[in-house]
């Protein structure tokens, strides 16, 4: 069966610099090196991801969903031994600290073995600068085990630590970075776990201001507002992923990200139905057209007045000659088969 090419291809992964690396760029295949375990464990991944952010569930654990996140496109991640690394870490802070330390003294400390050089007595955690884009940074169990990531894969190890020493910490979304912050009154101090810095409010103002190129001023609620939602906080850990994929067009795993959104969003007041259409154009390139009508017809249901809904009505329109086309074409090699098979048996 002859399909038109779809208007954006699949690229050929590059080349892994390790196996682990593979997983995520080669996760667009249906089978990868461990075969139907893996592509089962993977699945399993996702329904679990699905019951922990269900609506009506609590707040989930951010390091739970961060393993299952890890796992749609390496299995091998788990839970116990990443709490397993993060505990090592806990212990290597306390060993450095008197029996009783206020809650900055313990961030500085946190700080001081977390990022100094093992040269230095520290674990030399840093941040990713020469693959900043990698999908691996997203990936808790390899930050844990590389000791190196992006800023909220980083902030979360932070945030861990910190909790586990009795300092907790909540996510602070920068445009274009992200930091954390104890939830505790009287500490106004901001970390930035990618460069391993702590700082004050107006410092984190002239440092973003220098990263965007203009000046930046930061909005008080940040220090002492409502903490962010767990599921915000997901969100924005999914949505680095899904820039990923879709620029190198691994379009399949894109879609099992976007599916990851849809699941957290699930639980939130506030959904954005604009996933269900990037949904359908993902099974469109992948020529899971049935599929796509489905998901489209969806969206239109929900979004009836979506600014894009003539484009997608089109779309149906261009899906469903495509099917059919495809049935007729079908239908026509069923009919030869059958008159080359007749003729052989005469």
């Amino acid at each position: 069966m002859h399909h038109r090419t779809p208007s954006l291809i699949l690229a050929d992964p590059p080349s892994p610099s390790s196996s682990r690396d593979g997983a995520y760029r080669s996760a667009s295949s249906a089978f990868d090196a461990s075969g139907l375990s893996r592509a089962v464990a993977k699945l399993a991944a996702f329904e679990a991801y699905s019951e922990l952010l269900a609506p009506k569930s609590k707040q989930p654990s951010l390091l739970s969903a961060a393993v299952l996140i890890a796992r749609h496109a390496n299995p091998d991640a788990n839970e116990p031994a990443c709490s397993a690394a993060i505990d090592d870490i806990v212990r290597a802070v306390q060993a450095e600290l008197p029996p009783k330390a206020y809650p900055l003294r313990i961030v500085n400390t946190i700080v001081r073995v977390m990022y100094s050089g093992k040269a230095s007595g520290g674990l030399g955690f840093r941040g990713n600068d020469t693959d900043y884009s990698s999908p691996s940074n997203s990936d808790i169990s390899l930050v844990l085990e590389r000791r190196t990531g992006i800023p909220i894969t980083l902030s979360l190890v932070f945030m861990e630590v910190a909790a586990r020493l009795g300092v907790p910490f909540v996510g602070v979304p920068f445009p274009g970075h992200f930091m954390c912050r104890p939830s505790l009154p009287d500490v106004e101090v901001l970390v930035d776990a990618f460069s391993g810095t702590v700082c004050t409010f107006s410092e984190a103002e002239a440092m973003l201001s220098g990263r965007l190129g203009a000046p930046y001023k930061l909005d008080p609620q940040l220090m002492d507002g409502a903490p962010m939602d767990p599921r915000a906080f997901l969100l924005r850990m999914l949505n680095n992923l899904r820039s990923y994929y879709l620029s190198n067009r691994f379009v399949d795993s894109a879609l099992v990200i976007i599916r990851y959104t849809q699941a957290t969003e699930a639980g939130m007041e506030v959904r954005s139905y604009n996933h269900l259409r990037d949904e359908a154009l993902c099974l469109y390139v992948l020529e899971r057209w049935h599929e796509a009508i489905a998901v489209l017809r969806q969206y239109l249901e929900l979004q009836p007045a979506a600014p894009d809904a003539a484009m997608i009505y089109v779309l149906i329109e261009r899906l469903t000659g495509l099917l059919k086309a495809d049935q007729e074409q079908n239908a026509q090699a069923s009919r030869v088969e059958q008159i080359v098979k007749a003729e052989e048996e005469s």
